[in-house]
Order: C-alpha cells, then sequence, then structure tokens
C-alpha cells in the first residue's frame, strides 16, 4: 500500500532523499540503538496495547480469525 501511496504521489518517478534520514540510522550516543529500531519498538508496543486492551482491538483479533463467527459473536 506504501508503495503504491509512493507512486501516485510521485507520479511514478524515482525519487532520492538525499540523506534527509540518516539521522534514523546512526546509533544515540553510547546506546548502541538507533531512533529507527526506538521507533519500531514503540509502534509496536502500541499496536499490541491497541489490540489487546480496547474494544477495537478485540474486534480486530476476533474478525481476522473468522469473520461469520466474529458477526455472530
Amino acid at each position: 500500500m506504501a508503495r503504491g501511496l509512493a507512486y501516485l504521489t510521485t507520479d511514478s518517478q524515482t525519487k532520492y532523499l538525499d540523506g534527509r534520514l540518516d539521522a534514523l540510522a546512526t546509533p544515540l550516543g553510547g546506546l548502541l540503538i538507533t531512533p529507527a529500531a526506538l521507533l519500531a519498538f514503540g509502534t509496536v508496543c502500541v499496536a499490541q496495547l491497541l489490540l489487546t486492551r480496547s474494544v477495537f482491538g478485540r474486534q480486530m483479533v476476533a474478525i481476522g480469525t473468522n469473520e461469520a463467527a466474529a458477526v455472530l459473536a
């Protein structure tokens, strides 16, 4: 989906980032962990909380498991 949106927004032309995202790849001072890894970890934590602790999350899990059973429940 992201690739399709990128093609639509750039009119199917290749665009280079020219090092604009290099800050996400450089480790934080002395921690040996990158901001990109922290961002991914945070996203996973938020998604886990959403799926396990909210009604919306429980509905998404139920639909993913069996849509017909989710409708009947």
